[in-house]
């Protein structure tokens, strides 16, 4: 729901009883008495009288989220909240802002609208309006002394371990900057350890307009736990890595984010389509990876992590043996023409990890192509919240062809 709000002059003049607004005002007292009177104060007007059972310092203090205590603003502009990282207030926009939703809307996103004990009345909520609008020419300047890598254009590399830290105002975003090398894509695995006071969260971006579009978002959910995520990285790509933390804390806070990059040491990386298959030969086994990194913030499809092959065959049996499969994979392997238009013969795994073999009968002497690929999506994503990856990051399987 969104209230009507008033130009700042109307509301402050008919606060003085003034019948109109002028071109311009040039009293300095006035000026003051307009932005006194435009601005209410929620924190001390409604917040206080509403919010006191649950959100004021103690041990019922609810989600960490102080509404009474001096400096609200100071907390709760640019903060994200326990509710899937939503912004509790946006600086002069209430419709932005979490805070205004939880009071406003009866079925928000987490939990319940709030005051529990009953919704607040239309002055209230003007009120709470007014002062979010009054908070956008009176945002703190950020707090530069944890580092200026306050948005993904100042990012830090990552090499290796890299001391970060939370300012006390607990605002900030801090970005850092993860590339693959530009011959060989491979599994990221962050680590951010020895957390002090704070609870942090951690995301994986990828780079786009605006932030970056999110590939996956872990938190600790407790003050000072240690985060941990690892994703699937194509070759030569850059992603972001943000560190928040979910709620402010009273003091500033130290951490350590540590990456660690793994080659898939997949020999057949590069030919994912048929006009770019690998050749082989009959009789010599080849290697392959069930393996592909992202190049957008959408997980790679299964059909992206297959690998075609090219091979030439004689006028007689054919028997295509893939071996060693990963055991969150199940697979599915296909002889086609030689434009890969064409399946000539398929078979698929009885099961995730089990081995497959495709007895494709005598074909006629010629080029052909055959395909490795998942018969459905991995069991695992390609990425996730921990230091595991699954197991068909790292596992390459064998081919081998045999005619008789």
């Amino acid at each position: 729901m969104t209230r009507p709000i008033l130009p700042l002059c109307t509301l402050a003049l008919l606060a003085l009883g003034v019948a109109a607004c002028p071109g311009s005002l040039t009293d300095p007292d006035l000026i003051l008495a307009v932005r006194a009177a435009s601005v209410c104060d929620a924190p001390s007007q409604v917040f206080a009288a509403r919010c006191a059972g649950c959100h004021s310092p103690g041990p019922a203090e609810y989600v960490n989220l102080d509404l009474t205590s001096p400096g609200v603003a100071k907390r709760v502009t640019g903060t994200r909240s326990t509710c899937q990282g939503e912004v509790l207030v946006v600086a002069g926009k209430p419709d932005a802002s979490y805070l205004y939703t939880k009071l406003t809307e009866p079925n928000p996103t987490c939990g319940s609208q709030m005051p529990l004990n009953g919704s607040l009345g239309a002055d209230d909520l003007a009120c709470v309006e007014s002062w979010i609008v009054g908070l956008a020419g009176s945002t703190p300047p950020p707090d530069t002394s944890c580092g200026d890598n306050l948005d993904p254009a100042h990012a830090t590399p990552i090499p290796g371990a890299t001391g970060g830290c939370i300012a006390t105002n607990g605002i900030e975003t801090h970005f850092f900057s993860l590339s693959a090398p530009s011959d060989a894509g491979g599994t990221f695995v962050v680590s951010i350890d020895e957390v002090g006071a704070g609870t942090l969260e951690g995301q994986v971006l990828f780079p786009g307009d605006g932030g970056g579009a999110e590939i996956v978002h872990v938190s600790a959910y407790q003050p000072g736990g240690s985060l941990g995520l690892f994703f699937a990285a194509a070759a030569g790509q850059t992603y972001w890595v943000a560190v928040f933390q979910v709620v402010t804390t009273s003091a500033r806070f130290k951490y350590v984010i540590q990456e660690s990059f793994t080659p898939t040491g997949d020999p057949s990386a590069g030919h994912a389509t048929p006009a770019s298959a690998l050749p082989i030969a009959v009789g010599t086994p080849a290697n392959g990876a069930f393996f592909a990194g992202y190049t957008s913030a959408s997980p790679p499809a299964p059909a992206d992590l297959g690998t075609w092959f090219q091979v030439e065959l004689q006028a007689r049996p054919v028997v295509i043996a893939l071996q060693h499969c990963p055991s969150d994979i199940r697979a599915q392997v296909d002889l086609t023409d030689a434009t890969g238009a064409t399946i000539l013969a398929t078979a698929v795994a009885a099961g995730d990890g089990l081995d497959v073999t495709l007895d494709a009968g005598a074909p006629t002497a010629g080029t052909y192509l055959v395909h490795a690929y998942p018969y459905e999506a991995p069991l695992d994503s390609p990425s996730g919240g921990g230091t595991n990856p699954p197991p068909y990051f790292g596992q390459t399987y064998t081919l081998d062809l045999t005619q008789y």
